[in-house]
């Protein structure tokens, strides 16, 4: 598993981007980044600061924000199979993003 070591600050425009012109919402199926090798996947720490990019944005609104993330076990190990991330807009009762990232090794 491969991730993108280019400037996580342009992967994280380029989420928000999508974010902005998918009426502020985004579900990724898909963790590829676009224009990268097979297998170069957008990482946990891009969606953290996606969360917080989207969390500042709204901050004179007084928008209130859940961010969670949730670990996949398919087996008994220490070591989750994916990780999902979500971002609930709770003042608009919207999911902001979501995403299950693999966490294969």
């Amino acid at each position: 598993m491969n991730y993108l070591m280019m400037s996580n600050q342009a992967r994280v425009n380029q989420l928000y981007s999508i974010y902005q012109n998918n009426h502020y919402r985004l579900v990724l199926n898909n963790v590829q980044v676009p224009g990268e090798p097979v297998g170069t996947h957008y990482s946990l720490d891009d969606f953290e600061q996606l969360a917080t990019r989207i969390i500042l944005s709204k901050k004179q609104a007084e928008t209130e924000f859940k961010y969670e993330a949730s670990c996949h076990y398919d087996t008994d190990g220490l070591i989750p199979q994916s990780i999902t991330v979500n971002l609930w807009d709770l003042t608009h009762q919207v999911l902001a993003f979501t995403v299950t990232l693999p966490n294969e090794v």
